[in-house]
């Protein structure tokens, strides 16, 4: 084979609340991008300062495993975009903009926007401790379920995300203010099925691989099925074709309106789930979904028997013509 003299650079982080691309895929990302690159190298961004370390590298096109980096400032909300970087050094780079990235990022805009674009998502809001007193005040009602808005990989979703009650409610929000400084975004709960949809763009003027598979969880002690952070952890659910084809259309056109409307690019992983009345409602979105052998390589190999190499490649070519 052939190696192109392109350089492509790995980028993640050390720090988990910075990365979006672990050592493991990490290390399968590179195998197979070796095997047809002859200059693969990895950046590890962990402040600032290492993004210079990356445009003085000058690669031809960057895999984007990071979200933004806190920049040191007055202002703690302040972030640095490494997108806008690399796009003021005309360094191209995997995946979606700054500005799509940092709507998925924030859960609760995401669903808003997704709403604004008139399609179907939970009714939701955001709050924290003190701001409600009763059930009676609570802008939805019970089962709600309750997590953090800006953490992924289901980090502070556990068995007591589903409430029923205004203590259980009070007990989640505050717990979640304790362990994660957070506010909480809280939804009206949906107990029907649980989809992921893997999409990936191909050629100009072409529609895009739109790829739903069904995760499943087995029920807690509580009754309820709950992908949260110990679950996907321990790699616990199940990732299935979908028995339906009326289904598997309806989440599928469902989850490429909303790539549209986030204004995603490249590639992206939409999760979705039903109502007990089969009405299927976006969950959020990730613009730069792990590529491991995870959620949206299984989805790519169940409906078109993708291997992972030709995935990579596919992300790898999207990313060379932008």
């Amino acid at each position: 084979m052939i190696k192109s003299d392109k350089h492509i650079e790995i980028v993640r982080s050390t720090i988990p609340e910075l990365h979006s691309m672990g050592v493991k895929s990490s290390g399968l990302l590179r195998e197979v991008l070796s095997q047809h690159f002859k200059k693969v190298g990895e950046t590890m961004l962990d402040k600032p300062s290492d993004i210079k370390r990356l445009i003085k590298k000058n690669p031809d096109l960057v895999f984007v495993g990071v979200k933004n980096l806190p920049v040191p400032s007055k202002l703690n909300s302040d972030k640095l975009s490494l997108i806008d970087h690399l796009e003021k050094n005309k360094i191209r780079y995997t995946g979606s903009s700054g500005a799509a990235r940092n709507i998925a990022i924030q859960k609760d805009l995401a669903k808003q926007v997704v709403r604004d674009a008139k399609l179907s998502t939970a009714g939701f809001f955001v709050t924290k401790p003190g701001q409600y007193h009763s059930s009676n005040t609570l802008p939805l009602k019970f089962p709600l379920f309750i997590k953090p808005p800006h953490r992924s990989h289901g980090i502070g979703i556990d068995d007591n995300s589903v409430v029923r009650s205004f203590s259980e409610y009070e007990q989640k929000i505050e717990s979640i203010l304790i362990n994660y400084s957070s506010s909480s975004l809280v939804e009206q709960y949906l107990s029907g099925r649980e989809f992921s949809v893997a999409i990936l763009e191909t050629a100009k003027g072409q529609d895009p691989f739109v790829m739903p598979v069904e995760i499943l969880t087995k029920e807690n002690s509580r009754g309820d099925k709950i992908l949260g952070y110990r679950v996907k952890n321990q790699d616990h659910e199940e990732v299935i074709a979908i028995d339906s084809e009326v289904i598997k259309t309806c989440v599928g056109a469902l989850a490429k309106s909303v790539f549209t409307a986030l204004g995603a690019k490249g590639y992206a992983r939409i999760d979705i789930r039903m109502s007990d009345a089969g009405t299927a409602y976006f969950l959020e979105a990730n613009l730069a979904p792990g590529l491991g052998h995870g959620y949206f390589a299984r989805a790519c190999q169940i409906n078109r028997k993708m291997s992972y190499e030709t995935m990579v490649m596919k992300i790898a070519e999207l990313g060379l013509r932008s």
